[in-house]
């Protein structure tokens, strides 16, 4: 290459990494943003306070059933109606309604 056509494709490289730099600022101050605007809902309290309301609301037990986790041969209408936190592996969207309309 000449030192013409070098030096244009230097340029252009670097106008290249400009844009990107510019771009990764400009996603990671959006994504800071809505980061830290996601912490309290519009006109109401911070999400934190709302969840230790919402746990001193619960009993013991139903905080050793929201930790509980099955496998999918355990997940049973029975164990959903005592309580089930979640079921692993269970990918049967006809099973998974089942036991959604048990629990509650």
């Amino acid at each position: 290459m000449t030192r013409v056509r070098l030096r244009r494709h230097r340029i252009v490289n670097r106008r290249h990494a400009v844009v990107a730099v510019l771009a990764l600022t400009a996603s990671l101050l959006v994504g800071g943003l809505a980061a830290s605007n996601a912490g309290s809902a519009p006109g109401g309290p911070p999400v934190e306070a709302r969840v230790n309301a919402l746990l001193a609301k619960m009993t013991l037990d139903e905080k050793l059933e929201q930790m509980q986790l099955l496998a999918d041969f355990q997940a049973t209408p029975a164990e959903a109606q005592k309580g089930i936190g979640g079921v692993f592996s269970l990918t049967d969207p006809v099973k998974i309604n089942q036991l959604q309309h048990v629990a509650v």
